[in-house]
């Protein structure tokens, strides 16, 4: 997933530990060939390659993801979308025209697709709509693999996904939770330390430029410069963290208002970090 996945976790027999670990690690693998859009046999890629009407069986873990990713292009008004890989590659190679933008905004998108479920297959009505889980993807991931380390009776660890995603299992003995740092994006200055049990955490900013594409405009993200999701899984806190990047502090609140089991921050271009709730709270 062209990142580093690393995993902490404590156990009594060492080798029983790294066994456990070497099965969350082919777990992850196994998810890599399924997922991905750059791999050409991928479930992501044959959809990608389908025509309007056409249909294509697809694994369980992929079907997973396109529904839940379908619930939050809703429940988000379409701030997160994974169905404009084309746009995101637009604006990798060059400033797309408006007229591409348009184009792909109105028949591209993730509402264009269809699932089926028995079997577990998808369609797809529109030819601009190209799969790209990468808000998405490496959170379901750390999620699949810390159910593999519980499979191992393995209770207390860390999982990470390129340091801007975490998820946490029960907490080390004498300790309130594994430590988390909320770091600037630019100068990588500590600005707070969670203490993550039971949780998952992600980050997402614009540390390596306009990367992330709102969906809503066809225009990179520009405010505000970073933001953070305290949650219960990895995938999902992957994707709000993507999804506040599109959101202003009143769309934010909003929802966090009505997701009482979520936290988030948001820092701006002047240096102000947010809390949401507005009140400064801690894992």
């Amino acid at each position: 997933m062209a990142t580093r996945f690393e995993i902490l976790l404590l156990h009594d027999d060492a080798q029983y530990a790294r066994q456990a670990a070497e099965a969350a690690f082919s777990e992850l693998d196994r998810l890599e060939q399924t997922l991905s859009r750059y791999i050409e046999t991928s479930d992501i890629t044959r959809i990608n390659r389908l025509k309007p009407g056409e249909q294509s069986r697809i694994g369980l873990d992929v079907f997973a993801c396109l529904k839940e990713c379908l619930e939050l292009y809703v429940e988000t008004e379409g701030a997160f979308d994974v169905g404009i890989g084309e746009l995101i590659t637009a604006w990798k190679s060059a400033t797309p025209d408006e007229e591409t933008i348009n184009c792909i905004l109105k028949n591209g998108g993730i509402q264009n697709i269809q699932l089926h479920a028995d079997p577990p297959a998808v369609s797809r009505s529109e030819n601009s709509i190209t799969i790209d889980l990468g808000g998405y993807g490496k959170g379901y991931a750390l999620d699949r693999m810390a159910e593999i380390l519980r499979e191992w009776d393995v209770e207390c660890a860390l999982l990470h996904g390129g340091m801007s995603t975490a998820l946490a299992l029960e907490s080390p003995p004498n300790e309130t939770g594994w430590p988390i740092t909320i770091s600037h994006p630019v100068s990588q200055k500590n600005i707070k330390t969670l203490h993550l049990s039971n949780a998952a955490f992600s980050g997402s900013g614009l540390q390596k430029g306009p990367h992330i594409i709102d969906p809503r405009t066809g225009q990179p993200a520009d405010h505000p410069i970073a933001a953070w999701v305290l949650t219960k899984r990895a995938a999902r806190a992957d994707a709000r963290s993507t999804s506040f990047m599109m959101m202003n502090p009143d769309e934010i609140n909003a929802w966090i208002q009505n997701h009482t089991d979520e936290q988030g921050a948001t820092l701006d271009a002047d240096n102000q970090l947010l809390w949401f709730p507005t009140t400064d709270q801690s894992a």
